[in-house]
């Protein structure tokens, strides 16, 4: 198969595993049939806004940010992920993630709509478009942003309730391309990669305006009080039976002495009355440990 790697990717780490990975090399191969130089991919970027950015009503904050960089958008689309696409987008990051990041990550991703956009940007002529976007948008770790960096502008509310996402380099992009798209659609958008038409801002905003579900005012340390109170609630009144071991958990959470693992999530998900919902995913993402202690693959 066609590829010029050093247009694609300057990790060699990188290049060997995506040698073999099938998301890569399906998605390269409707490239190649669509152009024949890789190295046009270099000149867009790949920027994923996710559910919490529409929850939290951050759209028109990321977009005017974009705006205000010289990004332009050429393509736009507004879709559902599932579990697997999650697991598939981060698979080589994972190994440095607690598995409760891991669950709760494809329970945030497959809540609610995300939305995928490529961008170019006729000021930029260095090297890699979605290098310099990734640099842009910041680490998820907020010790190791700049204050510049769209995510301290945005301010997430914890380290994964982060808003955004975006593809390290081609290489990266052409793979989640992959994972985020069937085969037609995937022969149109590099057939807009051709192209390069831009669309409106006014139009996104307005497209996205309809799938805004909350206001921006959260506090997690306020949802879990309530969260307490309700279940009290519940078991004073003999619709629950909860353990004392697990209220003097929930109160050491509160207290920031521990964490919510996975065993004590399924025993909250058990009990009757409580199901999945937006709250629920901003308390919990608050309230885990988020590394595994180990490194990431790439």
């Amino acid at each position: 198969m066609y590829c010029e790697w050093n247009k694609l990717t300057n990790n060699k780490n990188k290049e060997q595993l995506f040698r073999k990975d099938q998301y890569f090399n399906y998605s390269l191969k409707i490239a190649n049939e669509v152009f024949k130089y890789n190295d046009i991919l270099s000149n867009y970027a790949l920027l994923l806004v996710k559910p919490e950015s529409f929850m939290l009503d951050k759209i028109d904050e990321i977009l005017n940010l974009l705006i205000e960089n010289e990004f332009q958008i050429i393509y736009y689309n507004i879709k559902q992920l599932t579990c697997l696409q999650c697991l598939e987008l981060w698979k080589y990051q994972w190994s440095a993630a607690s598995i409760e990041r891991v669950f709760l990550s494809q329970k945030l991703m497959s809540c609610s709509e995300s939305m995928i956009l490529i961008l170019k940007n006729s000021q930029f002529s260095k090297s890699f478009l979605s290098t310099y976007l990734c640099s842009l948008k910041g680490s998820a770790n907020e010790t190791e942003r700049r204050s510049d960096n769209f995510r301290s502008v945005l301010k997430p509310i914890n380290r994964m309730l982060n808003y955004i996402h975006t593809s390290d380099e081609p290489a990266d992009m052409i793979r989640e391309l992959g994972v985020l798209f069937d085969w037609e659609e995937l022969f149109h958008i590099y057939e807009v990669f051709n192209v390069g038409k831009t669309i409106n801002y006014a139009s996104i905003r307005d497209i996205a305006g309809n799938y805004i579900r909350h206001g921006n005012k959260v506090n997690p340390s306020v949802m879990i009080l309530e969260l307490k109170e309700y279940l009290k609630q519940l078991f004073d009144v003999g619709i629950i039976n909860i353990s004392h071991n697990f209220i003097n958990k929930l109160d050491k959470i509160i207290n920031n002495e521990e964490y919510f693992d996975l065993t004590l999530i399924f025993e909250l998900m058990s009990i009757d009355g409580i199901k999945w919902s937006w709250e629920l995913i901003v308390i919990l993402t608050t309230y885990i440990k988020n590394d595994s202690g180990s490194s990431k693959t790439i």
